[in-house]
């Protein structure tokens, strides 16, 4: 499966990671593991994993990277 920018369209610059599996429609686990080889970019606040929605649709516009 492929996600595109226009799936991000409308999304926050920062959304916990969980949160985002269910906005792109996929599973928690294969989200987990995007972001653990860094597919998907994330940040720490305090005890949260965020993904950073704003790098990723700029990484997507760039072609860098291809989910």
């Amino acid at each position: 499966m492929t996600v595109s920018s226009d799936v991000l369209k409308g999304a926050p610059m920062l959304m916990p990671w969980r949160k985002f599996a269910a906005f792109i429609g996929m599973s928690e686990g294969v989200v987990e593991g995007w972001m653990r080889v860094g597919y998907i970019p994330r940040i720490k606040i305090g005890n949260r994993v965020m993904v950073n929605v704003t790098l990723l649709n700029q990484r997507l516009l760039d072609g860098e990277a291809c989910l």
